[in-house]
């Protein structure tokens, strides 16, 4: 897994601008100048509030479906680095950008920032930064002020940002800028939602090829196969569709490289579920791919354990786990048309 280092990070430019919501009437406030940070204590702060959620794997790059200059951020940013000059109307066209992104009721008004970082260290190597960041979540604060005169607190209160819970951030190193560069990238306020406006419609990013993004598109996609393509299947049942999950996870935890074909004959086996397999991969999109042959990311294997949880639910009365063997537990129907199932053990614990 990739290291990054912050810790001699500097933000030489940052400007901010708010952005409404434009379906519910909401406009862009431009700022006209560059926010001053002179206070070294405030400079800690905002390089913690900015960078310290980035994770250090799941890398990304801007893409476009037929040339990649056409992706609106990636060619804004690319005219930022070859034209610093333009540093404030750029940043201004993003907001717009932002903005017209903005329509869908659930997406919240906030602070749009473009910052510019000096000294990343990425594996040992260092990296110029450029970040987009969107605070949409305000939290009341107390303050607390002593006044040593009278020997007594007063307390206050104000509205402002946690240091933990920035919503929406961009970081993008200048490097691989002719493949649409390094990018790490979140959005914590619309993970579940249809206002994915962020990273689909405004930033337009897909994974990087590489072994991390390799093995969690991969195990993505076989759980989507077997919870939705096959959950409709007859001659393929819950219990079974479990038992590929577990030996798929079992076969990630338990070997370096993963090859496709040898997945298929230890894991799938059959030929039915194979060529069923086989039709899925075909049907995937350009985004969703990955590799034949790739080495087996242990960091993916970990964040991916737990959507491959094997539980067997039935009505709302009970939930079996099953963490091993599938022959241990029977399906039946008795003479009334009630469904039921056997399970086997050899000792209680």
């Amino acid at each position: 897994m990739s290291q990054i280092d912050y810790s001699q990070t500097q933000i030489t430019r940052i400007i901010t601008h708010h952005i409404g919501n434009k379906i519910n009437q909401g406009i862009v406030q431009y700022s006209d100048e560059c926010s001053m940070v002179d206070e070294l204590e405030t400079h800690h702060f905002l390089r913690r509030y900015f960078l310290g959620n980035l994770k250090t794997y799941g890398f990304q790059k801007f893409y476009h479906g037929t040339d990649l200059e056409l992706n609106e951020v990636y060619s804004m940013i690319k005219t930022l680095i070859e034209e610093p000059e333009k540093y404030i109307p750029i940043s201004r066209s993003l907001a717009q950008l932002l903005y017209d992104c903005s329509d869908h009721p659930k997406i919240k008004e906030g602070e749009f920032s473009l910052v510019e970082f000096e000294s990343i260290l990425l594996d040992g190597e260092e990296f110029d930064a450029i970040g987009l960041f969107k605070s949409e979540s305000i939290s009341p604060f107390i303050q607390m002020i002593k006044n040593e005169v009278e020997n007594q607190y007063s307390f206050d209160h104000d509205f402002g940002f946690d240091l933990s819970s920035l919503d929406k951030a961009c970081l993008i190193l200048k490097t691989n800028q002719t493949e649409g560069f390094k990018v790490l990238a979140f959005d914590q306020t619309n993970k579940n939602q249809d206002a994915k406006f962020w990273l689909d419609q405004f930033l337009r990013l897909e994974p990087l090829d590489d072994d991390y993004n390799n093995t969690a598109s991969f195990l993505k996609a076989t759980k989507n196969f077997v919870t939705e393509n096959l959950s409709d299947n007859h001659w393929f049942s819950k219990t079974d569709q479990l038992d590929v999950m577990e030996k798929t996870m079992d076969y990630f935890k338990t070997r370096d490289n993963f090859e496709k074909r040898d997945f298929a004959e230890v894991v799938l086996q059959s030929p039915e579920l194979i060529e069923e397999f086989e039709a899925y991969d075909n049907s995937l999109s350009n985004r969703s791919k990955y590799k034949d042959q790739f080495e087996i990311s242990d960091q993916a294997v970990k964040r991916q354990s737990g959507i491959y949880k094997s539980v067997l639910k039935l009505d709302k009365n009970f939930h079996i786990y099953i963490h091993g063997n599938r022959k241990m537990i029977e399906k039946g129907v008795d003479e009334d048309g009630k469904k039921f199932y056997k399970i086997f053990y050899e000792e209680e614990h």
